[in-house]
């Protein structure tokens, strides 16, 4: 590796074509719904036997006058197999997004809007068991079903319904059990509105006045069905008109819904969930509503109407719903929002600010060459992809420059090490130019206390190489050999006085480090910090100036090692758990707490971090999303950390802070 570095800047990368001879291959850039919207005409009283309350004692009759008018028109759920999909990973994501499945989803022209009428802002479940079979042997039990819906009601699921007039989440009032009667089969709308107000008349349940947001379900036992047997469940409204003289006279609307049973409870609250959100959204069919065309039935088009696609949230099985806010069927899980930038990228994510404060991301393009993007102003908004050109055979290594220019290193065709810097700072860039030698995929970049960076890589001969520039911001010298025989990780520090060291897994599978004698001057012989390595390694310095070092050990675990004092002497290596996959990054918040995000055996992006400044770890925490192999990180202008992740769909996604140190978009 004794090369002279070629500074002819605007030289053409060699192409595998060019070395090898050889061309190289180029990469390019059942719900069936049926559904009918149905006319109630009104119905004569229907008398009905005493409820039950919750405790299973009859409720108390009162003196009274009712009568039942069932409402015009109705949302169904139409009976249908669905498949069973993976949740929508990350906040609000569309269920097609990074790598989860759609089910035949509407796409991003549907457009639903408000069309003024009521709302349910913060619905009151009324859970209303019907038949004599849920005092016995029921499968599912009345208790799964009631907790499955109290874990639905009290999780994130309602959460994307705020887009629409501010609607938030639900609360179970209560749960009643009529086993003194069982419902018709088939039973009519009529039928299940005729119980409610039996059960109202009797005092078992609130009365639609006393409380506004009450919304009462049904569950009906194991076969019963509907009197159109393709509807699995169905919400809609009556009129429930009370005289109870000499001085109570209501005449309130009262909105259920009722849902059919087959036995199981991923089927049952799949279709409450379904007519939970919809009967928020629209329980009289004139509030939020598809445009004319969007659903193939007549009548109330609402926002589960749709989506296909289920998922499992908090351990329940849930039907996705449409949010105009994300254009996709949604199921939130109250992770980070996940936003996609685009591009097609296989390689080598980088991120960093300009000298401007603006972000930009750099990663490798489909195509092998390096590809950007930028932020458009400080902590906010994004171009479109640029490319750089070259043929890259990875990853990227970006610094910056003692006079703000960055600078980005990669591995050519040929094996040497190219660069390509701004012409400016925060503004334009040069051609690609070679600094010559014969290295692998693994090196890494530094910069000296006195401005200089220097490149640190592994060699054809297995030890580690380095080259540095000789002047800050201008020239370079040619490569030297530092020894050792390293594998699979490289990285490089700067001590709280300024010196650089280097950290590495050696053959024994151990970290091992070598470190500058005296600031941007001189190194020291190998040694080992012993440890067992499997593949990851990160570094990063503490709010005190210590180093801290994280690495995946040989269970997949996270393990880290620090040092005792600033720039000198090192603890033992301790556990932080979890199990991560083949992604790990280091960020610095705006306080000075560092933080850490792995690729979890999930597939999804955990993280965890310091609860005060250098001391002290929070457990594992889920961000969701589904990131292939590539990740990220840097903070914004404003101190803001920002994550950059590939996702399955080989595009760029990202997440970020809210506040510095402080939250995430969601």
């Amino acid at each position: 590796m004794a090369t002279t570095p070629d500074e002819d800047a605007g030289a053409t990368m060699p192409t595998p074509e060019a070395i090898e001879g050889a061309e190289r291959p180029r990469s390019s850039s059942s719900k069936g719904r049926s559904r009918r919207a149905r006319t109630r005409p009104s119905q004569p009283r229907v008398e009905m036997p005493l409820p039950e309350t919750d405790d299973g004692a009859p409720a108390a009759g009162r003196p009274a006058r009712v009568r039942v008018q069932v409402g015009q028109g109705s949302g169904v759920v139409a009976e249908r197999h669905t498949r069973a999909l993976r949740p929508a990973a990350g906040g609000e994501m569309p269920a097609a997004a990074m790598g989860a499945e759609a089910g035949g989803d509407a796409g991003p022209s549907t457009t639903f809007t408000d069309n003024g009428g009521p709302v349910i802002s913060n619905v009151h479940v009324q859970l209303i068991f019907w038949g004599s079979a849920w005092s016995g042997a029921a499968s599912p039990t009345a208790a799964q079903v009631t907790n499955a819906v109290q874990t639905i009601l009290n999780g994130s699921y309602m959460t994307g319904l705020s887009q629409y007039r501010g609607i938030g989440r639900g609360l179970l009032r209560g749960t009643s059990m009529i086993t003194t009667s069982n419902p018709p089969n088939p039973f009519s709308d009529t039928d299940v509105a005729n119980l409610i107000a039996s059960c109202l008349n009797a005092g078992a349940i609130a009365e639609p006045d006393e409380d506004t947001q009450i919304l009462y379900c049904v569950i009906m036992p194991v076969g019963v069905r509907s009197t159109n047997p393709s509807f699995v469940g169905e919400h809609t409204f009556f009129t429930y008109t009370h005289f109870e003289l000499p001085f109570d006279f209501d005449n309130d609307r009262a909105h259920y819904a009722w849902v059919t049973n087959n036995g199981s409870l991923d089927a049952i609250t799949t279709i409450f969930s379904h007519e939970l959100v919809e009967s928020a959204t629209d329980p009289e069919g004139s509030a939020i509503l598809g445009v004319p065309g969007t659903c193939s039935q007549s009548g109330w088009c609402e926002i589960g109407d749709v989506c296909n696609s289920t998922g499992v949230l908090n351990g329940v099985r849930v039907q996705s719903y449409w949010s105009q806010r994300d254009r996709a069927c949604v199921i939130p899980t109250g992770l980070p929002r996940w936003t996609g930038m685009g591009g097609g990228i296989n390689g080598g994510l980088t991120a960093i600010r300009n000298a401007d404060g603006r972000l930009e991301v750099f990663a490798r393009g489909t195509d092998a060459a390096l590809w950007h993007i930028w932020q458009t102003a400080r902590s906010n908004g994004w171009s479109g992809w640029g490319s750089l050109g070259g043929w890259i055979t990875g990853r990227n290594a970006v610094v910056r420059n003692a006079d703000g220019r960055l600078e980005i290193f990669v591995r050519g065709a040929d094996g040497a090490l190219w660069h390509q810097w701004q012409t400016a700072p925060s503004n334009g860039w040069s051609g690609w130019a070679s600094l010559g030698g014969g290295i692998s995929d693994l090196f890494t970049v530094g910069v000296n206390a006195d401005g200089r960076i220097e490149v640190f890589a592994q060699g054809t001969d297995h030890g580690l190489w380095h080259i540095w520039q000789t002047a800050p911001s201008n020239g370079w010298s040619g490569w030297a050999p530092m020894g050792g025989q390293i594998q699979t990780v490289l990285s490089v520090a700067n001590n709280a006085d300024g010196r650089l060291e280097v950290f590495t897994k050696g053959l024994d599978n151990a970290l091992w480090h070598i470190w500058q004698t005296a600031p941007s001057n001189g190194w020291s012989g190998w040694g080992s910090m012993g440890g067992a390595l499997l593949d990851l390694l990160a570094a990063g310095r503490n709010a005190d100036g210590r180093l801290e070092l994280f690495v995946r050990g040989t269970d997949s675990g996270l393990y880290h090692i620090w040092q005792t004092s600033p720039s000198d002497g090192w603890s033992g290596w301790g556990s932080m758990g979890g199990a991560i996959n083949d992604v790990l990054v280091l960020g610095t918040n705006a306080d000075g707490r560092l933080e850490v995000f792995a690729r979890g055996t999930d597939n999804g992006l955990w993280h965890q971090w310091q609860t005060a400044p250098s001391n002290g770890w929070s457990g594992w925490a889920p961000m969701g999303g589904q990131i292939a192999d590539l990740a990220a990180v840097d903070n914004n202008a404003d101190g803001r950390l920002e994550v950059f992740v590939r996702g399955f769909d080989s595009g760029l996604w990202h997440i970020w802070q809210t506040a510095p140190s402080n939250g995430w978009n969601m």
